[in-house]
């Protein structure tokens, strides 16, 4: 039996919320990649979406959630493209590609930056995600060292080279590069201090 005009029933638009959140981070990192950090605020971001101001907070508190969940995304992207770089290569040339997603060196980890840059902003002030950092810049460095130890099987590097402090020491100079970048935006500062990591490992091969 068909129901008359009158009897039908409209049912509500099924909106799946996290991939709405997902949505909104890729376009804020388009955003920042095209008009900066500074830039990409909520009123830039709507306007990118097509939504209104309000209909964005229905799925971010505020800005600082917005950076926290951006965060989350770029360093998983970053783990992603490591793990992909790195499938068919060992000692150093993993060492390298690894450390090569790291550095802003590229449109894309460029981008990741000056978010990575703002988060630690918020992580300093509230505390509250701190070890979320830490965790993942841990990874990465054990990842690192992982390789290096390929390396040294391999007679890349000398038997004695202290592994751990040479990941650490490339992780901490890419933060360095990360930061710098944020504040200048000089490609070639960032192209700098990578080639000082090949420096370090140069004298670690004698």
């Amino acid at each position: 039996m068909s129901l008359s005009e009158s009897e039908v029933i409209i049912m509500p638009k099924i909106v799946d919320h996290e991939a709405r959140r997902n949505s909104i981070v890729r376009a804020f990192l388009e955003l920042v990649g095209e008009q900066g950090m500074a830039e990409a605020n909520s009123r830039a971001l709507a306007r990118k979406l097509d939504i209104s101001n309000s209909l964005l907070w229905r799925y971010f508190d505020d800005m600082n959630q917005l950076i926290e969940q951006a965060y989350t995304t770029i360093t998983e992207d970053t783990s992603t493209r490591i793990q992909y770089a790195v499938e068919h290569a060992s000692g150093l040339h993993a060492f390298n590609l690894a450390l090569d997603e790291i550095f802003p060196i590229s449109e894309v980890s460029r981008v990741e930056a000056k978010i990575a840059v703002s988060f630690w902003g918020l992580a300093v002030s509230t505390h509250s995600q701190a070890s979320v950092t830490l965790d993942e810049l841990n990874e990465w460095s054990s990842q690192l060292e992982g390789f290096l130890q390929q390396a040294m099987e391999l007679g890349e590097i000398s038997a004695s080279a202290p592994l751990r402090d040479l990941a650490q020491m490339a992780i901490s100079t890419a933060i360095q590069a990360q930061v710098e970048y944020a504040m200048t935006h000089s490609e070639n500062r960032a192209r700098s201090l990578r080639e000082s990591v090949d420096a370090v490992l140069r004298l670690a091969g004698k």
